[in-house]
């Protein structure tokens, strides 16, 4: 039997996955005890085996732990920069809403103000047309008078020429 490879610096997946097939081979190159499922092994190459396990699984084991600190403190960014964007978002929608209550509130509001400016416009307009109304009536009125002293300056005037 060949002693198993003395560990590696930077062990990595593939040294822990070789020191686990040394353990099958010392096991299948083990004497078989007839008629019961149990094995004559290489007590030392077993051993060695293990130590090295030993020694390279705290190595897997940290950087397992390195990997899965890593995975969740992206996920934590993740969920952070997520919840910021969602922040922003949702501010960002109630100033558009905001934005569009401010238009509608200010297209209201001058709706309003031209609602109010045509009815004053037709209150000047029918004030107007009554203030013309009456000057044109007493000016007629007035042109009546003026006309009916004419004639009776006419009137006068032939009878002195009739005279």
């Amino acid at each position: 039997m060949q002693p198993c490879a003395r560990r590696r610096e930077g062990t990595n997946t593939a040294d822990i996955l070789y020191l686990i097939d040394r353990l099958e081979d010392i096991l299948n190159a083990g004497w078989r005890v007839p008629l019961t499922n149990k094995a004559v092994i290489d007590h030392q190459a077993l051993l060695d085996a293990i130590d090295q396990m030993r020694v390279a699984t705290p190595e897997e084991i940290k950087l397992s732990k390195r990997m899965t600190q890593d995975k969740e403190r992206f996920v934590s960014q993740a969920q952070t920069e997520a919840e910021r964007i969602i922040a922003t978002a949702q501010e960002q929608a109630a100033r558009m809403l905001q934005g569009t209550e401010l238009t509608k509130s200010a297209e209201s509001r001058a709706q309003a103000i031209i609602d109010e400016s045509r009815r004053e416009a037709a209150r000047i307009k029918s004030d107007a047309d009554a203030y013309a109304m009456g000057v044109l009536t007493d000016l007629v009125g007035l042109l009546g008078k003026q006309q009916h002293t004419a004639q009776n300056g006419i009137e006068s005037l032939k009878k002195r020429l009739a005279s």
